[in-house]
């Protein structure tokens, strides 16, 4: 079951990963939205 063991772990790095950079873009966003020039 060693399988399962890697496929839970790369989901949860990538998990991790994804919502890091979407925290990340939704940052910028709020920070260009500010000038409201966009």
């Amino acid at each position: 079951m060693t399988g399962w063991l890697a496929l839970a772990e790369l989901l949860l790095v990538f998990g991790g990963v994804l919502a890091f950079g979407i925290w990340q873009l939704r940052c910028l966003r709020r920070d260009r939205g500010d000038d409201g020039s966009s």
